[in-house]
């Protein structure tokens, strides 16, 4: 009976241990699941972003072109800087502008009158890098100023060129000297700031003479509508002397330049460069101071030049310092 029970139990068992394992196997058999009838979409691609447009880099407002205006009766001209003054009198300012061209070597004068702004007027100087310019106002009683522009073309053979509105107003006169206009050193280093100007004296300017010697010699002019004037009363020579070869007479002034008497010179005299009017006298000093003078006979053909001192020629008095 023992047996019997425990056969039965161990059966129980048996099967119970199957159920769990059978459970623990089980699984749902798998079925369609219904479709949808709306088709599957595909997800959104992704789209750059709207982004506002890239700024710049601020910048300087653009700078207004330099302007200076003309003051008093003499005001100097700066390269690349415009110049407003009223040269022809009529109330409205008028524009002078002076440019250079490195490569070129070319610069250039423009005036553009108020009432012709259409019809600027260019005048061009050829080998020209720099130069000396002022507006002037030799006549404050005439309606007008004069524009006077100076260059070295050459090794020292200056060239000085004035402006001036015409009578009408319908355009510029253009008038020339070769000579240097100003001061000793004007053309590279400009004027001075006090740099006087009486329109009584007229302005400096230095013209080459070859009496005694090469040299450029002191003096003054002003402009008008006639051109450019001389109004020196004696060039003065900026210095230099020379040692007589031979005997020579000439005239003695009084402090007054007064003609008084005549003196003989032995030679080795050193006589010192004064006065001239670059034509017919020339006037040397002794070393105490006196004063002599003498006349002077240019002499200039196809055939000959020379220089003749109280009827010498100068190359028979001394040896005469002429430029190469």
């Amino acid at each position: 009976m023992k047996q019997i029970l425990s056969l039965i139990l161990a059966l129980v068992l048996l099967l119970s241990l199957t159920a769990c394992i059978g459970g623990k196997n089980a699984v749902v058999d798998p079925t369609d699941v219904p479709a949808s009838d709306v088709p599957a979409t595909e997800a959104p691609k992704a789209t750059d972003v709207p982004t506002e447009e890239p700024t710049e880099e601020p910048t300087e407002e653009p700078t207004e072109a330099p302007v200076m205006v003309f003051n008093g009766l003499f005001t100097e001209i700066k390269p690349d800087v415009s110049m407003l003054v009223d040269l022809d009198g009529d109330g409205a300012d008028d524009t002078v502008l002076i440019t250079t061209d490195v490569r070129k070597h070319q610069t250039t004068v423009t005036i553009t009158l108020s009432d012709m702004v259409d019809q600027p007027f260019s005048y061009k100087f050829d080998r020209c890098d720099e130069f000396s310019a002022v507006v002037v106002d030799f006549d404050p009683e005439d309606g007008r100023r004069e524009i006077v522009f100076c260059y070295d073309p050459e090794s020292n053979d200056y060239e000085t060129t004035a402006f001036r509105v015409n009578a009408e107003g319908t355009g510029v006169d253009v008038f020339g000297a070769n000579m240097y206009f100003g001061t000793d050193d004007s053309l590279y280093d400009g004027f001075p700031e006090d740099f006087p100007f009486d329109p009584a004296l007229g302005l400096p300017c230095a013209r080459r003479t070859e009496i005694l010697g090469t040299f450029y010699v002191r003096g003054r002019f002003i402009v008008t509508e006639e051109g450019i004037v001389d109004v020196t009363v004696m060039y003065e020579y900026p210095g230099g002397s020379i040692a007589l070869d031979r005997e020579l007479t000439l005239t003695l002034l009084d402090d007054g330049l007064n003609e008084v008497g005549k003196i003989t010179l032995p030679a080795g005299t050193v006589l010192y460069h004064r006065y001239t009017d670059r034509e017919s006298w020339v006037i040397v000093g002794l070393e105490d101071g006196r004063l002599l003078k003498a006349s002077v006979r240019i002499h200039d053909t196809d055939d000959e030049w020379g220089i003749y001192i109280n009827g010498i020629l100068q190359d028979e008095l001394a040896m005469i310092p002429y430029a190469d």
